[in-house]
């Protein structure tokens, strides 16, 4: 009788798992926004529905909801004549570091793997959670199926939409950043009419005197994880450049430039030679954090110019 029940419980386990698997891929787009461009931008090049076109050069741009929301892919590739083809695989709500044990983990193997930054020294707590949640979403991708449910209803009535209306408003969004191989714009927060802030905005928190610039480390787990990486793929990975407001970043560039001689041992890791940021004017921004379409246009351009010579050099 033990035994029977065992089973019997063993077996309801079992198939309340496959039930709430169903459900929850059944209903993908009844998640929050973040998710829905994390999974699915996941799922797209795992489907190759966002794919490297052969023939050209395969650049993939890694880092947070900034890149998500500031670099465009296909302006880039028409910079340079399209002679190279661009994904902007940036995941909101994820560090960079994340982001590439992701990248590593795959089997996407670009020529040219641009970072929003340096990378850290030392796995700190916040990556290591970030890591476990990870792996709790892909052994249990269910586990906020029920909250996600009720969360999506609230949202859907807060914004006047059925909910058949607003699910496929979540998956035109989805679709759209797909189709724009993975560049996604963030409406929802944007804060002022025409998703531009006004001139004069600046947070409490604004201090240029106290901007720590970035350093480049070639000691430490993470730095030997993404060296070792980039040497057995033979992967060139590029520092590039991030983006901030005028009112937040310090006025000296020059003084942040980033050393480039700690890396000449190393082939296959490269920085950019000038500032590791751009300065941009309020209006490029839809809140204190990310740009407008309007305002990652400008920021791809000057991305651009300053690492395309250096593309076509890794290039040849």
């Amino acid at each position: 009788m033990r035994y029977r029940n065992s089973i019997i419980f063993a077996l309801s386990i079992i198939g309340f798992y496959v039930l709430f698997w169903v459900l929850n891929q059944q209903n993908f787009y009844v998640q929050d926004g973040a998710t829905i461009i994390n999974q699915g931008k996941e799922r797209a090049l795992k489907n190759r529905d966002i794919a490297f076109a052969e023939g050209k050069t395969k650049i993939m741009y890694i880092g947070n909801s900034k890149i998500l929301s500031g670099f465009v892919p296909s302006l880039f590739d028409s910079l340079g004549n399209n002679r190279t083809y661009s994904i902007n695989y940036a995941m909101g709500g994820q560090d960079l570091e994340n982001v590439f044990y992701q990248v590593a983990k795959s089997e996407i193997k670009p020529d040219i793997l641009v970072l929003q930054r340096p990378w850290v020294k030392e796995i700190s707590k916040s990556l290591e959670n970030q890591e476990k949640l990870l792996t709790m979403d892909k052994l249990i991708p269910f586990r906020n199926y029920i909250r996600n449910v009720f969360l999506f209803m609230g949202r859907a009535k807060t914004n006047g939409y059925s909910l058949n209306e607003f699910y496929q408003i979540s998956k035109q969004s989805c679709e759209d950043m797909i189709n724009n191989r993975g560049y996604y714009f963030i409406a929802s927060q944007a804060l002022y009419p025409d998703a531009k802030l006004p001139a004069d905005y600046q947070l409490v928190g604004d201090d240029t005197s106290k901007f720590e610039p970035h350093q480049i480390h070639t000691e430490g787990p993470i730095f030997e994880k993404i060296n070792q990486w980039a040497t057995e793929n033979k992967v060139h990975v590029l520092i590039g450049m991030d983006f901030m407001r005028r009112l937040e970043a310090p006025i000296g560039e020059k003084s942040f430039i980033l050393n480039r001689e700690v890396l000449a041992d190393y082939p296959y890791l490269h920085v950019l030679d000038g500032a590791p940021y751009v300065r941009l004017e309020n209006e490029y921004f839809s809140d204190p954090v990310h740009l407008n379409p309007t305002g990652a246009r400008l920021f791809t351009q000057s991305l651009h110019a300053s690492i395309g010579e250096t593309i076509q050099q890794i290039a040849q």
